[in-house]
């Protein structure tokens, strides 16, 4: 009863976050039925019925221009007098300053208990690493539930696991290699062997914990979005299969997801 071309416009034309789109799909397919069902009352074929409800009821181009307006997220009708270039150079620029203030953060709490008063060379690059990781998952989220991006939901988390992944490595590996240097060093120096022992036990503690915090936090953080992802994306296959059921164009190689579809 629907075009399929109408139907792909609707569910990846929308210039508007996943879950709008989803509500917007389950709220046509809800509307159709119930037109559908008042036409058949007063006699008109089911068939009839549903493709008279679907030619009154189904949005076209302007309508749907004008949904993007009306269901815009907060933040990006807040921002709409400004230019799309000022408002990504100011967006860049506060994650840029979030992850230097969460760099400042963590280095403020390891000074304050005494860990970087004699660290690991290799304690600033997991600093760095983590820094970004939670960076990353402050920036996804800000685009997923505040900004409300419109593309593909999942672009960005592999690089929150993978910095997460990467600062335990750093820290793990890190750990390893002032073990290495240590017992090259003990071997010159015999008889500062418990002063040297001391010293690498409090940098590894240092080191491994810090990496370990930052590293679970950022997976964590990953694992949230991913999580909801993951939802978002099966209740919007879920009602676009529901829609696609009604429609005349149904073919048996549709494609399922709506990135099958955009492609």
């Amino acid at each position: 009863m629907i075009p399929r071309d109408s139907i792909v416009s609707l569910t990846t034309g929308l210039r508007l976050p996943l879950p709008t789109r989803t509500r917007l799909l389950r709220e046509l397919r809800d509307d159709l039925d119930g037109l559908a069902a008042a036409l058949e009352q007063k006699g008109t074929p089911p068939a009839e019925a549903r493709r008279e409800a679907a030619e009154t009821l189904f949005p076209d181009e302007q309508v749907l221009r004008v949904l993007e307006r009306q269901k815009a997220p907060l933040y990006r009708r807040l921002t709409r007098g400004r230019s799309s270039e000022s408002l990504l150079r100011c967006e860049r620029w506060s994650l840029c300053l979030a992850t230097l203030g969460l760099l400042g953060l963590e280095a403020s709490v390891l000074l304050r208990v005494g860990l970087l008063d004699d660290p690991s060379p290799f304690l600033l690059p997991v600093l760095a690493l983590g820094a970004s990781t939670l960076a990353g998952v402050v920036a996804k989220a800000f685009h997923l539930w505040v900004k409300g991006v419109y593309g593909d939901p999942r672009s960005g988390l592999t690089a929150i696991v993978g910095l997460a992944a990467l600062t335990l490595f750093t820290g793990f590996a890190g750990t390893l290699i002032d073990l290495v240097l240590l017992a090259g060093i003990l071997e010159s120096m015999p008889d500062d062997a418990t002063a040297l022992l001391t010293s690498w036990l409090v940098q590894s503690a240092a080191l491994l914990s810090t990496a370990i915090i930052l590293g679970v936090a950022g997976g964590t953080g990953w694992l949230i979005l991913s999580g909801w992802t993951t939802h978002a994306q099966a209740a919007h296959e879920e009602a676009l299969h529901n829609v696609l059921a009604d429609s005349e164009e149904r073919r048996p190689l549709l494609p399922t997801s709506t990135q099958e579809i955009a492609s």
